[in-house]
């Protein structure tokens, strides 16, 4: 299991084969199979350990609930357990980007075994019947912690692999968890560009109308990104091939060939043109902004319009989410602008348990309406609700999930 995990410490589009997992080991492969059935049998026991490790660490910390509200330090538990098996991040963005309702499913099993409702949903004991989102603010809520929480986490890992000190688990995970609290309005100071200033209604709107994208407003869709989510929702990321994506385009696999070496080259030539497309768009919009808190809004409400009308891209960036070494696909994002600019580098506030800089603070803010749309799929949401959920997630940003020492 440990060698089996150890794939994941490094993002891949497909799952290891089992000559793959011999070798790791220093084994034969049929070996193996004195041990497992097939590989079936190996991702089976490797999604039963993370489910009972997880729902182990999740029990702990339920115990320590109180009126509905559990201690910072116990959730630092929490994110401390995924500091400590950082395969497990990984292993859990490339289901969520892979595999349908996998949060459902996971949130199901941990239920089996005692953890309360996660998700907010409402899971369908029927296959007849859908799950209902039952109560948004917390499905809402969960989606902003999961991510911010993953992403920082991805941050320290960066930080390691280059050698540069860090924070011990315990006491990251404690900085984190206080920050997702908090937010900024309590981890900046009032002269800081960074601390929050109210948008009035009349402005939001004034936005809203700004950062509006229309299908006309942008190039045809790609054909190749097209046939590549069409071949992960047919086959998920372990299924795909070279082979396959020349199928779905209806090309010979040689002609593809003839554009990349591999599909490794072809998502990161295609991801790059359509951040760079949406990067234009975001620094267009974000030149209106007329204070810090705008200028984070206008990002996510454009980068969430854009996403929205190209969700064949959402796939991808759940591969993206798990590097940790390439930084190419936001680079966009860290070429200074007006408000970037201005900030210290790196930020003295807030504090979140690694060095932040204005290109990595925009970074993982930037994560977040992606996250959004890919989790809204197919749960037949009105665009209002959409937006509703989007103007939380700015919220929890500017003042934190509760600001006080108990959420």
């Amino acid at each position: 299991m440990d060698a089996a995990f150890s794939f994941y410490n490094e993002p891949r589009l497909s799952v290891f084969s089992m000559n793959e997992l011999a070798a790791k080991i220093g084994i034969s492969k049929p070996a193996i199979y004195r041990h497992f059935k097939d590989k079936d049998a190996v991702l089976a026991a490797m999604h039963e350990q993370f489910v009972s490790s997880l729902s182990e660490c999740l029990l702990r910390v339920q115990q320590e609930e109180d009126g509905g509200a559990v201690p910072i330090a116990s959730v630092a538990d929490v994110v401390q357990f995924f500091v400590e098996h950082p395969y497990y991040v990984n292993y859990m963005i490339g289901n969520l980007a892979s595999v349908e309702d996998f949060e459902i499913h996971l949130a199901q099993e941990l239920e089996t075994r005692g953890v309360k409702s996660l998700s907010g949903f409402k899971y369908a004991r029927e296959k007849s019947t859908k799950n209902i989102i039952e109560n948004f603010d917390h499905y809402v809520r969960t989606i902003y912690c999961g991510v911010t929480i993953f992403i920082f986490i991805k941050g320290r890992e960066k930080l390691i692999a280059t050698q540069s000190p860090v924070e011990e688990a315990k006491q990251f995970s404690h900085n984190l968890v206080s920050f997702l609290a908090r937010g900024l309005v309590e981890t900046t100071d009032k002269a800081d560009i960074l601390h929050p200033l109210p948008i009035t209604p009349a402005r939001m709107a004034e936005l809203d109308s700004l950062c509006t994208i229309t299908d006309d407003m942008l190039p045809p869709k790609n054909r190749f990104f097209e046939a590549f989510a069409s071949v992960i929702r047919k086959y998920k990321f372990n299924g795909i091939t070279v082979e396959r994506i020349a199928d779905e385009l209806g090309m010979a696999k040689s002609s593809l060939y003839e554009y990349f070496d591999n599909k490794n080259e072809m998502i990161k030539t295609l991801i790059t043109k359509e951040l760079s497309l949406l990067n234009t768009i975001v620094k267009e919009n974000t030149v209106e902004a007329q204070t810090f808190s705008e200028y984070l809004y206008i990002l996510i409400r454009s980068e969430f319009a854009f996403f929205h009308l190209r969700s064949s891209l959402i796939p991808i960036c759940g591969w993206l989410l798990m590097s940790t070494a390439d930084e190419t696909f936001f680079h966009e994002f860290d070429s200074p602008d007006q408000w970037i600019s201005r900030l210290p580098d790196p930020l003295e506030r807030p504090h979140v348990g690694i060095p932040l800089t204005g290109g990595s603070l925009v970074a993982w803010v930037s994560c977040l309406p992606i996250s959004l749309v890919m989790q809204c799929e197919g749960r037949q949401l009105t665009q209002e609700e959409k937006i509703s959920a989007l103007k939380k997630m700015f919220d929890f940003v500017q003042n934190g999930i509760e600001p006080k020492d108990r959420i």
